[in-house]
C-alpha cells in the first residue's frame, strides 16, 4: 500500500510541475509620441509611458548576435520585428510598461546600458533575474551586474526576467548617457498546476484511504 501511495503522489506531483515558456512574443512597437508608445506582444497590448529619445527605432541588426539575448528560458531574441525604444536617462522621470492583461514572467531585452567607464542603471520596482548578457554587434561587450532591484551596465546587453504575474512594471534610469535602449517580451505560454491535477491527487489519496479501511 505504501508503495502504491508513493507512486501515485510522485506521478501527480511530476505532472503538476510548471513548465517554463521558452518562446517569446517580443513587442512590435506600432506608434510613439513624446513620452508614450504603444505596441503588441502576441495577443497582449503593451503601452509605455516615460522618456523616449525621438521615435521608436526598428531594425533587426540592433539585436545581434542572437546568443546574447537567448538562454535556457528564452530561445528567441527580439530580432523580429526588432523594435526598440531609445532612452538617455538622467531626468528623474519614472518609466512604466503596462500590459493589457496579466502577464506571467515577462522579459526585457536591454541594449547598450552604460558605456566603458560610465555605469548606467535601471532601478526597477520589482525583483528580476539576469538571464543572459554578452557582446552586441556594434556597442560593447560589458556584462550586467545586479544589486537588489537595480541593474547596472557598462555597455551591458542582454535579457532579464521578472518572476511573477504583472500588469505593469516601472523603473527609473537616473544616469545620463548618449543613449541606451530596451524592449519587452511576453512568454507565449506558462503552465501552473491545474485544479484538475490537484483534484486527481485528492481523489487518489481518498481512494487509497478507502481501500485501506476496506482491507482492515
Amino acid at each position: 500500500m505504501k508503495r502504491i501511495l508513493f507512486a501515485l503522489v510522485a506521478t501527480v506531483l511530476l505532472a503538476a510541475q510548471p513548465s517554463f515558456a521558452a518562446t517569446i512574443d517580443w513587442t512590435d512597437w506600432i506608434s510613439s509620441s513624446t513620452g508614450f508608445a504603444t505596441g503588441t506582444a502576441g495577443t497582449t497590448g503593451v503601452t509605455y509611458d516615460g522618456e523616449i529619445m525621438g521615435a521608436v527605432f526598428s531594425g533587426s541588426g540592433f539585436w545581434a548576435p542572437d546568443a546574447t539575448y537567448t538562454s535556457a528560458s528564452v530561445d528567441n531574441g527580439p530580432s523580429t520585428p526588432g523594435d526598440l525604444i531609445l532612452l538617455t536617462g538622467g531626468f528623474g522621470a519614472t518609466d512604466t510598461i503596462t500590459f493589457s492583461n496579466p502577464v506571467v514572467d515577462p522579459v526585457m531585452a536591454i541594449l547598450s546600458l552604460g558605456a566603458g567607464g560610465n555605469t548606467a542603471e535601471f532601478d526597477f520596482n520589482a525583483p528580476f533575474t539576469i538571464l543572459s548578457s554578452g557582446v552586441n554587434c556594434c556597442w560593447g561587450n560589458g556584462p550586467f551586474t545586479q544589486s537588489g532591484n537595480n541593474l547596472y551596465g557598462q555597455e551591458g546587453n542582454g535579457v532579464i526576467q521578472f518572476t511573477g504575474t504583472y500588469t505593469s512594471i516601472s523603473w527609473t534610469n537616473p544616469t545620463y548617457e548618449s543613449w541606451y535602449a530596451f524592449t519587452v517580451g511576453v512568454p507565449q505560454s506558462t503552465s501552473v498546476p491545474e485544479p484538475s491535477t490537484l483534484l486527481l491527487l485528492g481523489s487518489g489519496l481518498a481512494g487509497l484511504a478507502a481501500a485501506r479501511r476496506f482491507r482492515r
